[in-house]
C-alpha cells in the first residue's frame, strides 16, 4: 500500500502550502529541507514581501535571492527598527523590475523615496496602493502632481493614503480610476465627496479621517439635482465638521454609516442611486 508524505506531494499542492508560510520560513527554512524543496522554492512565483520588523541580515539575504518578477506584493517601512529600509531597497532594486507586482505598501516613507518610486510604478499591474507618510501635508507640488498622475494611470481597486483629496486633485481631472472599490483618505469636503462618487463609479467603501461639510470659503456646497449611479455600500469617518450661519459644530462619528444614513445626516435628498 503506497503512502504519501510532504516529500511526495504534487508540486501544485506544495505551492498552495507556501501561500500560508511567511517569507523567512520559505527562504530560510523550507528551502533547505531537501533538494526537491529547494527546486520548488526557486520556481515559486507568488512571493509576498512583508519586510516589516525584519532583521538587517535577513533583509540582505532576501534581496540577494529573490527574483523581482516572482513578487506579487511588497510592504516596506522606515519604522524605528528599520529606519532606512526603503532607501536601501531602492539601492538594490528598481520597481520597473517588479513586472507582476499587484500590491504595494509604503509606510513612514519620506518624500524623496516616494518620488523615486512613483516614477517607476505607473506601468506596473498594481491593484492595491497604500502610502503612509508623516510629511504628507508638506509634499511639494511636483510630488503631488506625480502622485495624482500615477494614480490616474493605474487600474487600482484599493487606494489607502494619508493625504486629503485636495492634495490629489492637482491635475485637470479627478485622478481616481473607475476600477477603485476601496478608498481611504485623510479628509475631503462635501463637494469633493460628490466628485469622488461621480468619478469612482465602482467604489464600495470610503473611509475619511475628517469630513468637512463646508468649502474653504465657509460656504456649503449645493449639488445639482442630477442623479448619478453609485455602488457605495460603506462610509466611515472620524470627525465631521458642520458649518452653519450661527456657529461651527464638530461632531465625532465612530460608527459605520451606509449611504442612507449619510443622506439623513445631511438632511437632504441623495443624488446617488445604488446600482
Amino acid at each position: 500500500m503506497s503512502t504519501s508524505s510532504l516529500y511526495t506531494l504534487p508540486i501544485e499542492l506544495i505551492y498552495y502550502l507556501l501561500e500560508y508560510l511567511d517569507l523567512s520560513t520559505i527562504l530560510f527554512s523550507f528551502r533547505y529541507v531537501c533538494k526537491r524543496f529547494q527546486t520548488i522554492v526557486d520556481s515559486y512565483d507568488q512571493y509576498k514581501l512583508d519586510l516589516r520588523l525584519i532583521s538587517k541580515t535577513d533583509f540582505d539575504h532576501i534581496c540577494h535571492v529573490i527574483s523581482p518578477k516572482k513578487v506579487l506584493s511588497i510592504i516596506l517601512t522606515n519604522d524605528i527598527d528599520t529606519p532606512y529600509q526603503i532607501r536601501t531597497f531602492l539601492s538594490r532594486f528598481s520597481f520597473e523590475q517588479f513586472s507582476r507586482l499587484q500590491s504595494l505598501d509604503l509606510l513612514k516613507i519620506d518624500e524623496n523615496n516616494l518620488f523615486s518610486i512613483l516614477k517607476h510604478i505607473s506601468n506596473c499591474s498594481l491593484k492595491s496602493l497604500s502610502i503612509d507618510s508623516k510629511s504628507s501635508d508638506k509634499f511639494s507640488y511636483t510630488t503631488r502632481l506625480l502622485l495624482s498622475s500615477t494614480i490616474a494611470k493605474l487600474k487600482l481597486e484599493k487606494l489607502d493614503l494619508n493625504v486629503s483629496y485636495k492634495d490629489l486633485y492637482v491635475i485637470s481631472r479627478s485622478p481616481l480610476p473607475t476600477t477603485l472599490k476601496y478608498l481611504r483618505l485623510e479628509s475631503c469636503t462635501f463637494q469633493e465627496y460628490y466628485i469622488i462618487l461621480r468619478h469612482a463609479t465602482n467604489l464600495h467603501k470610503l473611509i475619511l479621517k475628517e469630513c468637512h461639510m463646508y468649502d474653504s470659503d465657509g460656504t456649503m456646497y449645493k449639488p445639482s439635482d442630477v442623479i448619478y449611479p453609485s455602488k457605495l455600500k460603506s462610509l466611515s469617518f472620524g470627525t465631521c465638521y458642520i458649518h452653519d450661519t450661527n456657529n461651527d459644530i464638530e461632531q465625532t462619528q465612530h460608527e459605520r454609516l451606509n449611504k442612507r444614513d449619510f443622506r439623513h445626516f445631511l438632511n437632504g435628498p441623495t443624488l446617488f442611486q445604488q446600482q
